[in-house]
C-alpha cells in the first residue's frame, strides 16, 4: 500500500470511529481533501515513471541508430562499388540497385529516429549554406532511378537551373530521399514518375508527381502526423525551417503531387 493510500485508510477509519460519527460534516471534507492529495501524489509518481521511461527510450534509440547506421552505410557503399564493377548490361545490376535502395531506406529511417529525438529535446539545428539545389536533386535521383527501374517505373526529369539557395544539404536531401522512396516504392508497374525543378514566384519549387491512387483529404492530413502514412511530419518541419512549404495533393485525373518550395538567393 502506498503512503497516500495509507493516509486515506487512516482518515476513513477515523471518520468511521464512534467519536466522529456524530459530526460527519466536519470529517468527510477532510476525507475528500486527503483523497485529492493522494490522487495528486499518484499522478506525480506516474509522471516520474513516464519521464524515466522516456529517457530510457532515447538511450535505446541512440544506441540502436548509431550502431546500425554505420553498418547499413557500409552495406550501401559496398553495393555501389559492386555495381560499378559489374557490366552495365549485367542482370546483377538490378539486384545491386535493390540492395542500394533498401540500404538507403534504412538509413533514412534511422536518421528520422534521431531527428525526432532532437525535435523533442529542442535540439533541431540547421546548418544552412549557399548551394546548388539542382545538383542536390541530381545526386538523389542518381540513387533512386535504378530502384525505380527495378520496380518497373520510369523517371522523367525536368530539372531547370535555379539561382543559388541557402539550405542545409543533409536535411534537404533527407526530405527528397523520403519523398522519392515513398513514390518509387509505391509506384504501379509500367507507370511514370515526373520530377521537376523550376523557379516560381521567386522561390525554387520541387515537384514530384506519380500515378498512385487518389487519397482522401482526411488521409492526406494523417500523412503529416508522426504515426500516419508515410510520416511527412519531419519532412514538413525541415522544409518550414528553410522558410518553405511542403504540400501533397491529388492530381485532377490520376496520381498525387508532392511539392516543396524554398526561397532562392538573389
Amino acid at each position: 500500500m502506498t503512503d497516500s493510500a495509507g493516509m486515506v485508510a487512516q482518515l476513513l477509519a477515523a471518520a468511521a470511529a464512534p467519536q466522529r460519527a456524530a459530526d460527519p460534516e466536519k470529517d468527510w471534507p477532510r476525507v475528500l481533501a486527503l483523497f485529492q492529495q493522494a490522487a495528486l501524489e499518484e499522478k506525480s509518481a506516474v509522471l516520474r515513471q513516464l519521464v524515466d521511461l522516456h529517457a530510457l527510450k532515447n538511450r535505446c534509440m541512440d544506441a540502436a541508430s548509431h550502431d546500425l547506421r554505420g553498418d547499413v552505410a557500409a552495406i550501401r557503399g559496398f553495393s555501389e562499388l559492386l555495381g560499378a564493377e559489374l557490366p552495365p548490361e549485367s542482370s546483377g545490376q538490378e539486384y545491386v540497385a535493390v540492395i542500394t535502395g533498401l540500404a538507403t531506406k534504412l538509413l533514412v529511417a534511422m536518421h528520422d529516429l534521431l531527428d525526432f529525438r532532437l525535435i523533442e529535446e529542442g535540439g533541431f539545428v540547421l546548418h544552412r549554406r549557399e548551394g546548388d539545389l539542382t545538383e542536390l536533386l541530381r545526386r538523389c535521383l542518381a540513387g533512386w532511378t535504378p530502384v525505380a527501374t527495378a520496380h518497373g517505373c520510369t523517371v522523367h526529369e525536368e530539372l531547370a537551373a535555379v539561382p543559388p539557395c541557402f539550405f542545409d544539404a543533409g536535411r534537404l536531401e533527407q526530405v527528397v530521399e523520403q519523398l522519392l522512396e515513398f513514390v518509387v516504392q509505391g509506384a504501379p508497374t509500367d507507370s511514370s514518375v515526373r520530377v521537376r525543378l523550376a523557379v516560381v514566384g521567386g522561390r525554387a519549387e520541387f515537384v514530384l508527381e506519380d500515378a498512385g491512387p487518389a487519397v482522401s483529404e482526411a488521409e492526406l492530413a494523417q500523412w503529416f502526423l508522426p504515426a500516419g502514412g508515410p510520416n511527412l511530419s519531419l519532412a514538413r518541419r525541415i522544409v518550414e525551417s528553410h522558410y518553405g512549404t511542403l504540400t501533397v495533393a491529388n492530381l485532377p485525373c490520376q496520381g498525387r503531387r508532392f511539392s516543396f518550395t524554398i526561397p532562392v538567393h538573389t
